[in-house]
């Protein structure tokens, strides 16, 4: 058998090298379509193409002119390729992507993986075309029923079949027993305790509300650290957040760390904190907060999308309204 796999967030996603490397396992033939960037491991069975372009320097024009040359490449396999089946892990720019699986779906079938129902940054052209994506393919996998209910509240019943597979720990990743202090040393955190807010900075992640949560902890807990460590897009969200901090008397108690943060770095930043904080306005499942779990790290979250399906109040974390 033989699998097109789209994933334009490859190789920051485990999942889908981790899902790439079992299709494998199982003599199948996968062609993954991924960011330029380092491909993931090398693995017999897999095809790796590193053709959409990366989230990291170089101008508009040049990505630009990388994406369309990445987008005929999509539709020539999809229209003339020899796959029998096609799994999308992600839209970079829904707007256009979805127009060539919807007319290419007669030709093989099209799985999709939801990991969220919809763009982070919604708007109304993109919930039609993930609406489309859906309504074209044959199957859809969820990883939680909180997304199940999710996708059929938005879409209604016009959709295939839904299939719950929870996502998957990270096996390759141990709880981080190390010592906390020689991991903050490595960091220069000299607060204690230590809590993390990692992973992409957007604005539904809510920094905003932890910052005002942090003013409220500082009384009680007066050496408390808040480390944002991750990417940010916009640079004036990181600018906003930062000015917020010292508004609200914080400033030097939040350790910004905005920058790609390597998977060598991983055990660093886990090991140094003591619990990890997910605020979110609203999201689906997290990459992160399986991180937390999968470092030993307890997860303080808000209560909303898939988070309460992982999260277990007194033994894993703990979840707010």
């Amino acid at each position: 058998m033989h699998v097109l796999m789209i994933e334009h967030y490859t190789p920051e996603s485990p999942y889908a090298d981790k899902l790439a490397r079992g299709l494998a396992a199982h003599a199948v033939e996968l062609n993954l379509l991924s960011k330029r960037g380092s491909p993931p491991r090398p693995a017999s069975g897999i095809s790796v193409k590193p053709v959409f372009p990366s989230h990291g320097a170089g101008s508009r024009a040049s990505k630009l002119f990388e994406y369309c040359v990445a987008y005929m490449l999509l539709v020539w396999k999809l229209a003339l390729g020899h796959h029998d089946l096609v799994h999308v892990q992600s839209m970079r720019l829904p707007a256009v992507e979805w127009l060539p699986y919807a007319a290419f779906s007669w030709r093989r079938p099209i799985v999709v993986t939801v990991h969220n129902v919809l763009p982070h940054e919604e708007t109304r052209l993109g919930r039609m075309a993930y609406g489309s994506l859906y309504r074209h393919a044959c199957l859809l996998i969820c990883h939680t029923q909180s997304t199940i209910a999710s996708l059929s509240s938005t879409f209604g019943e016009w959709l295939p079949p839904i299939a719950l597979i929870p996502h998957p720990g990270y096996d390759d990743i141990q709880p981080a027993n190390g010592d906390k202090t020689a991991y903050r040393n490595k960091l220069s955190i000299s607060g204690d305790p230590v809590l993390l807010f990692f992973g992409l900075l957007r604005r539904y992640k809510a920094l905003d509300f932890m910052l005002e949560v942090l003013r409220g902890l500082l009384p009680r807990l007066p050496n408390v650290t808040l480390v944002v460590a991750g990417k940010a897009p916009d640079k004036a969200l990181v600018r906003e957040y930062k000015a917020l901090a010292d508004r609200l008397g914080v400033g030097g108690a939040v350790r910004f760390d905005i920058r790609h943060i390597s998977d060598r770095e991983l055990e660093t930043y886990f090991g140094a904190s003591d619990a990890v904080v997910l605020p979110y306005d609203k999201i689906d499942q997290s990459g992160v907060l399986l991180l937390a779990c999968s470092f030993g790290r307890p997860v303080f979250a808000s209560d909303v999308g898939g988070l309460g399906d992982v999260v277990l109040p007194g033994k894993t974390g703990a979840l707010f309204r």
